[in-house]
């Protein structure tokens, strides 16, 4: 989930929520680090100034909205997600986003959730998961469903770690959908890494493979820190 997404989200948890939010809470929920959430809200805030409102937040209880700015933060939504590129549009490009969330979220995910985010409805989802087993099928995973979880991606980590590589590196937002995913100082650091390896020993290899070098360590870390070994 890119930052656009994740701003839309916290929003819309925010406007549904009666009482307060924490960052660990909506850092749970959206899979990220509560210090992502924290920066996350600031941006969205920046948002907020034309509409004349502010997320405010109480030390040891959250963040929350005032009612009367519920409305207004709900435009901020809608305004957001009629920019550009913050929403996959096209069938193929959603289709791809679903596996991207699917196999990036530990655990079974509710097809709700997802057709939420991207303001289509439930059956639209399920029409597209056709192209996501199409897709999982290249690396020997399959789509597992169950009516009162949601449904996950199933497989071994090899494989799981080869399709994550390439969903990253075939989307232009690559980097922006890394840091949405992982703790962002792990995939700063393997950056840092490996740039100064390619200044120190010149890597003579293409662009293209050179994300895909980029983003096979930056999973590979962040999936053995969480507990996934091969």
């Amino acid at each position: 989930m890119d930052s656009s997404s994740r701003k839309i989200r916290i929003a819309k948890e925010l406007i549904s929520c009666d009482g307060f939010l924490t960052s660990e809470h909506l850092a749970h929920l959206i899979k990220v680090t509560a210090r992502t959430i924290r920066e996350d809200i600031k941006h969205l805030n920046s948002e907020c100034i034309p509409y004349g409102f502010q997320i405010q937040s109480t030390s040891g209880k959250g963040y929350w909205v005032d009612k009367r700015h519920k409305s207004e933060l709900l435009a901020v939504v809608n305004s957001m997600a009629q920019k550009k590129d913050i929403v996959p549009i096209m069938p193929e490009n959603r289709s791809m986003y679903v596996v991207q969330r699917l196999l990036f979220q530990e655990g079974y995910t509710a097809l709700e959730s997802i057709a939420k985010e991207l303001y289509v409805s439930k059956s639209t989802i399920e029409k597209d998961l056709t192209k996501v087993n199409g897709f999982i099928k290249r690396y020997e995973l399959q789509l597992s469903r169950k009516p009162s979880h949601g449904s996950k991606i199933m497989g071994s980590e090899y494989d799981k770690r080869r399709a994550m590589v390439d969903c990253l590196v075939m989307r232009d937002t690559m980097w922006d959908d890394i840091m949405a995913w992982c703790d962002p100082t792990i995939a700063e650091h393997v950056k840092r890494i490996v740039m100064h390896s390619d200044r120190q020993y010149g890597l003579d290899i293409s662009s293209n493979d050179y994300n895909r070098l980029l983003a096979y360590m930056i999973v590979s870390v962040a999936r053995i820190r969480g507990g996934h070994s091969i």
